[in-house]
């Protein structure tokens, strides 16, 4: 019989119950209303770090109504499988997302259910996966299934290009194909895929197949709001590209982007959950329409430049802090690197006894003692809530880890190394 120490399952199911416990994690927001701006718990209004809308538009008023007149024309929900018939708004969406991305787009009601439709799909026992080590949970669930599936699935080391060549180099006269799985914007650490890199595989190695979740990239990034990913690197035949509407989108829903239309056709023939999961409800569809139509227009970019705003804002905010802050420098995720989980979520326990609402990043999204603190960025969070956040960090810091310089330092130094973990091997 497994024990506590060696089963999965209970450890973190332990994780859990204690940050629960501790009054961190699964809690309720107890306002009557939510605006973004705060979050209520246990009767205290909260600054909000801790969502990903980061392009504020859950709020926008014309995509709140884009969902009420959704409502009105097709109610709640449209209850019948895509396979035979859909809803108006589902084509409407698509083709103005073809229009953002440049490229083919197929509608999904989640980002999981996207990778649960197009990797079985797309990838073939004859192939071989390399898995980033920090790809996300949803990419590292599905992996499973091509395991089962009969495909040989490896772990890479994070964002190592080198690594990821040599395994080409070792696969190639053996495999039909060779995909590389990753993220685009990372959820946790906040940095971004090499996607010159990446190119250049792609165009070296006949192949190498690359496909990367985009799903905190969307919005944030590009004309129109493309992404990270197709910011970076518009098109490439062999580049297969997986966002979500939930986060800076501000409605809900994944998308399924190929490099062909027939590839988009055999992802919706043929995968498990365009057959036999229900579809997107309309208030998601008429709200997500009206995202696509102002992601479209002109000024979106000046949305885009106040968010960029508050990130640059933040980084020099940050400097000289006695935390590692290990984010990309354009992205609206930030981690603190604080170390051991116990810390961590003693850190994050008294920023919220003092007014301001963050994630604990701790196992199993973070190995366990590379734990820290998690918090996003959106365009419409104020800098004199910003500074007063830096501040109630440190104070936090010095109060629950001391001011020791070798010990901050060290907990610098161990961000600093190149650590394997994943969720799948620990």
């Amino acid at each position: 019989m497994s024990t506590n120490e060696t089963n999965p399952i209970a450890q973190l199911n332990a994780f859990i119950n204690g940050a629960k416990a501790k009054g961190i994690a699964h809690l309720v927001d107890e306002g009557e209303t939510h605006t973004g701006e705060t979050v209520e718990i246990h009767g205290k209004r909260l600054k909000n770090f801790g969502s990903c809308g980061y392009m504020s538009l859950e709020f926008d008023p014309r995509i709140l109504e884009g969902g009420i007149d959704a409502i009105r024309r097709y109610g709640t929900q449209f209850s019948t499988s895509r396979v035979f018939l859909s809803n108006p708004l589902y084509p409407q969406l698509e083709d103005m997302l073809e229009k953002i991305f440049r490229r083919p787009a197929l509608l999904a009601p989640t980002t999981t259910l996207a990778h649960l439709a197009a990797l079985p799909t797309l990838v073939s026992p004859d192939d071989v996966v390399l898995l980033d080590q920090q790809v996300h949970s949803s990419v590292q669930m599905t992996s499973k299934i091509l395991v089962a599936n009969g495909v040989k699935v490896e772990i890479v080391s994070h964002s190592n290009i080198a690594r990821i060549e040599r395994k080409i180099q070792a696969y190639k006269d053996t495999k039909k194909k060779i995909w590389y799985l990753g993220d685009g914007v990372y959820s946790m650490y906040g940095d971004c895929a090499p996607v010159g890199d990446l190119e250049e595989l792609l165009n070296t190695y006949e192949q190498f197949h690359v496909y990367l979740d985009d799903a905190h990239g969307m919005s944030c990034y590009g004309a129109n709001g493309k992404g990270y990913v197709l910011d970076k690197l518009p098109f490439h035949e062999r580049l297969f590209l997986i966002t979500g509407l939930a986060k800076g989108f501000g409605t809900g829903g994944g998308v399924i982007t190929t490099p062909t239309q027939e590839l988009k056709q055999l992802i919706r023939n043929c995968g498990g959950p365009q057959l036999f999961s229900g579809p997107m409800q309309p208030p998601i569809l008429g709200a997500a329409v009206a995202s696509a139509k102002i992601h479209l227009a002109d000024d979106f970019g000046e949305l885009q430049m106040e968010l960029q705003d508050r990130i640059e804002y933040c980084n020099k905010t940050f400097e000289n802090q006695p935390l590692p802050l290990l984010s990309s420098a354009n992205s609206p995720i930030r981690f603190l690197g604080v170390g051991s989980t116990e810390n961590a979520q003693a850190i994050v326990k008294h920023l919220m006894d003092n007014g301001f609402w963050l994630n604990v990043a701790q196992f199993p999204a973070v190995a366990p003692h590379h734990a820290g603190l998690r918090f996003m960025l959106n365009r419409k969070i104020k800098k004199a809530d910003l500074d007063a956040f830096v501040e109630a960090i440190r104070k936090a810091v010095y109060l629950v880890i001391g001011k020791d310089e070798e010990t901050l330092s060290q907990i610098w130094k161990s961000f600093s190394k190149d650590y394997r973990y994943s969720l799948i091997q620990g």
